[in-house]
């Protein structure tokens, strides 16, 4: 019986725990991260100029969705705030 025991209790091979890091998803994340940083880092007129642009559409065609967005999460926080 105690033999028994001694083999359970025996850390001559751990389990080690898996990874829950989705490598595809971490790489090409990573990697557009670091692509834009370049970007902006070695062409840092052009992509100011691109960066502008882009935050002039988004703004002009998506500026209801972020409004909507902001007002949602206050009335989230609102909620969240008197529920106790």
């Amino acid at each position: 019986m105690l033999d028994q025991v001694r083999a359970k209790l025996d850390p001559a091979s751990p389990e080690e725990p898996e990874s829950t890091l989705n490598k595809p998803v971490f790489f090409i994340s990573a990697g557009l991260i670091i692509a834009v940083c370049l970007y902006g880092a070695l062409f840092s007129d052009h992509a100011s100029l691109v960066f502008s642009d882009l935050q002039s559409w988004l703004l002009t065609n998506l500026g209801w969705l972020y409004m909507g967005s902001v007002a949602g999460f206050f009335m989230l926080v609102i909620y969240l705030a008197f529920s106790r």
